[in-house]
């Protein structure tokens, strides 16, 4: 499981998805870099990509839905993700991730 921290925000606050500050957990908050994906025949995504440990997901609406809820009202969650490493066979595999506030 890839634990994203991210930094709490108030209801009245003014952010957007792109603006919060997330951490990994498992490689003792290291900072997630966020880089947008779009293809056009595809639901926009998000790169997510620890600057520490280098591990990365890629996530959709769903997961970035539950990332602002956790930045607002600090309850834990989990989301999809897809494993940007590849398994042997080379393909892409899902896992979730768990979201809380820091």
């Amino acid at each position: 499981m890839f634990t994203i921290e991210v930094k709490k925000k108030g209801k009245d606050e003014d952010f957007n998805f792109e603006s919060l500050e997330l951490f990994h957990q498992e490689c003792h908050s290291g900072r997630i870099e966020k880089d947008q994906r779009t293809i056009s025949h595809e639901p926009p995504k998000w790169e997510l990509t620890c600057s520490r440990c280098d591990a990365a997901k890629l996530v959709y609406e769903e997961a970035l839905t539950a990332i602002v809820a956790t930045a607002i009202d600090g309850q834990e969650r989990e989301s999809k993700a897809f494993n940007l490493h590849r398994d042997g066979k080379g393909k892409k595999y899902k896992e979730g991730i768990r979201i809380i506030q820091k």
